[in-house]
């Protein structure tokens, strides 16, 4: 889930670690929150005590991981890496019609 908020920032983390420690929080410079959870997320809770700390919560969003999200958390490897790796080793990438990928 990502919270766009605005406020005092400086301690939200801190505030929130020990209220959900099953959550991980990301603080970011532009004024989002970015909380990851292997469970579902309740917002009101969440948003209650961002409020109670003087920061004003006014979007949240749920995010829902990408298939390279899936594949870089199952194998460690980056996406970027592989096609790196994959280019030393011979050129471009090819699709399985032996053409090189993003072609028909």
């Amino acid at each position: 889930m990502e919270v766009s908020c605005t406020g005092p920032m400086d301690e939200v983390e801190k505030n929130l670690i020990p209220s959900f420690p099953d959550f991980q929080f990301s603080v970011q410079e532009n004024g989002v929150i970015r909380v990851e959870a292997d469970a579902s997320i309740a917002v009101g809770p969440l948003a209650r005590l961002l409020e109670d700390h003087g920061v004003e919560v006014f979007e949240t969003r749920k995010m829902r991981p990408s298939l390279e999200d899936i594949f870089v958390s199952t194998t460690g490897i980056k996406a970027g890496a592989m096609r790196k790796e994959k280019e030393k080793k011979g050129g471009k990438s090819r699709c399985s019609n032996g053409l090189p990928s993003g072609t028909y």
